[in-house]
């Protein structure tokens, strides 16, 4: 790596050691949610979704290096590494490849998914809230919360559903062109 840029077998490898993180990250969510410890498995969970948009960061990435375009650490940022909303906001393209192919695929109504993922899209801010109520005490509505109180076991549940559908839409990824189209609607590399 010596020249600052990052080649097709690194990012490939960085994409499987951070899906591999998600799922760990996801496993260990399971475990605290058996002992109802709801707050920090809420939290876990969301990680495990943070670290799927990782994942989509770097086939974001290679769609750059397939441009011919340099990629390095200053563009792995530039596309939200280190950004939480950003990174939920790829994770949402998995989940919508992986409704995509089941909608297309069986006679099942999956609106109510699309519209969460919908206002998902429109309200990021209040995910990441959620993960941070889950974590720390907090001030709603001038009383002081904690994390106990503000995270419920079905909450929980709700954040374990859409972790597992977002991990299993980005783990057979390393991707094809129309997959890249899509992705591209949540990490739009023209602001770049």
């Amino acid at each position: 790596m010596g020249n600052g840029r990052f080649n097709y077998e690194q990012l490939h490898y960085a994409f499987d050691v951070t899906l591999d993180n998600a799922k760990q990250l996801q496993e260990e969510a399971y475990i605290l949610y058996v002992f109802e410890h709801y707050a920090r498995s809420y939290s876990l969970y969301q990680f495990s979704i943070e670290e799927v948009g990782k994942c989509i960061i770097f086939l974001t990435a290679l769609l750059f290096l397939l441009k011919g375009k340099m990629v390095d650490e200053k563009l792995l940022m530039d596309l939200g590494f280190r950004y939480h909303q950003k990174k939920t906001l790829g994770s949402l393209g998995a989940e919508k490849i992986l409704l995509d192919f089941f909608q297309k695929n069986s006679n099942t109504d999956l609106s109510v998914l699309y519209e969460d993922l919908e206002w998902e899209q429109k309200n990021i801010n209040v995910t990441n809230d959620l993960k941070n109520n889950s974590l720390y005490v907090s001030i709603i509505d001038e009383t002081f919360q904690t994390p106990k109180d503000l995270i419920t076991k079905e909450m929980v549940e709700e954040i374990a559903f859409k972790a597992d559908l977002r991990i299993k839409g980005v783990g057979p990824m390393f991707p094809n062109e129309s997959q890249l189209k899509v992705l591209q609607q949540y990490i739009n590399i023209s602001d770049l």
